[in-house]
């Protein structure tokens, strides 16, 4: 595995100093509301089109480009509105860390869906509260956390 050091991060800061003008430009307008061409999915769609090589996501010892992520989070994006999860609706989303949970959320996002984070370290009434509450129309959970899940589905 390989070690990410504070010089590696600090060497990577100019380049993220570049983006971060456009970045705050476009956070700024969604918050007031001046400018309907911004969504987080667009914003996506457009930094994978002007950084495609550039890595996304490092997680481990796996590197995602933004084209990579991007291809990955629209796939699951049809996956989700082929399966009725569409604007406004909850989906539920229970996983560890990892780069799939940035893409099942990204996915639903780019749907318009409402992501509620159930923490994976939930258990049996806790988890059925949490799960109950956020009322989703649909559920991602990871393999991880299956037989958590299972053991409440009955309760839901």
């Amino acid at each position: 595995m390989t070690e990410i050091t504070r010089m590696d991060l600090l060497a990577r800061m100019p380049a993220i100093m570049l983006k971060y003008p456009s970045i705050l430009r476009a956070l700024k307008d969604m918050r007031r509301g001046q400018d309907d061409r911004y969504s987080m999915g667009l914003l996506l769609e457009r930094h994978a089109a002007s950084c495609a090589d550039q890595a996304a996501i490092v997680f481990e010892e796996q590197v995602l480009t933004y084209r990579e992520f991007n291809g990955r989070v629209n796939r699951v994006a049809h996956y989700l509105a082929a399966r009725g999860l569409g604007k406004g609706q909850v989906v539920a989303l229970m996983m560890e860390n990892r780069p799939e949970f940035l893409i099942c959320f990204c996915a639903a996002m780019k749907l318009g869906a409402v992501t509620a984070l159930i923490n994976s370290h939930l258990k049996q009434q806790g988890l059925a509260h949490c799960l109950n509450i956020c009322e989703p129309q649909m559920f991602i959970i990871g393999e991880e956390v299956w037989d958590a899940f299972a053991s409440v589905r009955g309760d839901l």
